[in-house]
């Protein structure tokens, strides 16, 4: 993320094609180097189709804080539409050098998952698995036209 010219400018990668069901990987370096990530960065890690059906079929991994200093829970997994109730589920991942996070998406489920050192506790790692039908709205996007994506933005450029 840098500042030029009055602009800010965000890093995005997009894949050239849709990968549909399976294992999503990210393995993240150095993302905390000087300590906290700010409050108003986002690392978002995840699927997305321009068309609108199934929520635009996005499953996300982020770290971020939306703004929040005050949030202590800095990471989220999400199966679109947010909003829903049981559609998100936040957690913390520490300042470490190196995490991996993902998911496998089935079409029954998707299981979301991060892992990370961490001194002195050692191997850590969070999990979560978002079921169809296990809530009224708990539909599970069918594969089609959706790219992997990753991409470092600022939530808020004003604060």
């Amino acid at each position: 993320i840098t500042f030029r010219e009055n602009r800010w400018y965000c890093a995005e990668v997009i894949s050239q094609r849709s990968f549909g069901l399976g294992s999503y990987r990210w393995r993240v370096s150095n993302l905390f180097p000087e300590g906290e990530l700010d409050a108003n960065v986002v690392l978002g890690l995840f699927t997305w189709s321009d068309r609108p059906e199934f929520a635009h079929r996005e499953i996300d991994v982020a770290v971020a804080r939306w703004g929040k200093k005050e949030l202590q829970s800095n990471s989220q997994y999400v199966t679109q539409p947010y909003t829903s109730s049981g559609h998100l589920k936040r957690f913390t991942t520490s300042s470490v050098a190196n995490v991996t996070h993902g998911f496998t998406w089935k079409e029954d489920l998707v299981d979301f998952f991060s892992e990370w050192e961490s001194s002195p506790s050692g191997a850590q790692s969070e999990t979560w698995s978002f079921v169809k039908g296990s809530l009224p709205t708990a539909i599970i996007p069918q594969p089609f036209d959706e790219n992997a994506q990753m991409n470092l933005w600022l939530f808020n450029t004003s604060g």
